[in-house]
């Protein structure tokens, strides 16, 4: 080989390295989801789980917003969990800091569209969350549930008096993963378990520090999950069955 060839060979080699190296940056840019950052366990017991991590997402002070993943397993089916969700009645019960929750459009069984009013307290203002759900079940009988923003002109239909004082919490990701799995009590009977993962990247709006943030947002999670732990399974939506979804307990006999 010549001296010209070996050079445009190795020039070629070097554009091929480049590009290979331009489109993975690209990817994971694109992908908000790549670990940038490992996660780091914040709190954790034999039941609950929650790790959070920096998002590549920033507000508008350019500040890098926190990914936050919190995992359960509790006893209970697919069904009474995602009919748990949907009993926006109850979700003050469980859910910290909300003071009430109304589903606003149902597109269908699996979609809805529904807000939650957060309490205020010092320093920390009321919060509205304006979000659109969808679930669907996996070839695996897992569920998925897709959490993202529903537009701003439905909440100047549903608060227009208050639309100029409301403090919007922006949802830029935001999933639940339910797996359904089985296991044997202490009366040695099979009974349906759920591992849940929820993880999200919000940003609350405001000029609340990012330190105070952080640790409100932690905690929160927390409590909230260890809420659903406490009344899920004793939950009458144990005793509902929704149709179009196979649960593992089923799918087996």
């Amino acid at each position: 080989m010549t001296w010209l060839n070996k050079r445009k060979l190795g020039l070629l080699l070097a554009i091929t390295i480049l590009f290979h190296y331009s489109n993975v940056q690209a990817a994971n840019i694109a992908d908000n989801t790549s670990p940038v950052v490992t996660w780091k366990v914040w709190k954790k017991n034999h039941q609950i789980e929650v790790s959070y991590r920096s998002s590549l997402i920033k507000n508008d002070e350019n500040i890098p917003l926190l990914e936050i993943k919190a995992t359960l397993n509790v006893d209970s089916s697919l069904s009474a969990f995602l009919l748990f969700l949907q009993d926006v009645e109850n979700t003050p019960n469980w859910l910290v800091n909300a003071k009430k929750s109304e589903i606003t459009h149902q597109t269908s069984v699996q979609e809805n569209q529904f807000y939650v009013e957060f309490k205020g307290f010092w320093p920390i203002k009321e919060r509205l969350l304006f979000i659109k759900s969808r679930y669907w079940q996996n070839k695996d009988l897992s569920v998925n549930i897709a959490i993202e923003d529903a537009r701003d002109n439905v909440i100047y239909q549903y608060f227009p008096k208050e639309s100029n004082d409301i403090i919007k919490v922006n949802i830029h990701q935001a999933h639940w993963k339910l797996t359904p799995k089985l296991r044997i009590n202490t009366s040695m009977k099979t009974v349906n378990q759920l591992q849940i993962e929820y993880q999200f990247i919000a940003d609350v709006g405001g000029n609340i520090p990012q330190w105070l943030v952080r640790h409100f947002s932690l905690k929160s999670i927390w409590k909230s999950m260890r809420n659903i732990n406490r009344q899920l399974p004793q939950s009458s939506w144990q005793q509902h069955h929704i149709p179009h979804i196979i649960e593992l307990s089923n799918k087996i006999k």
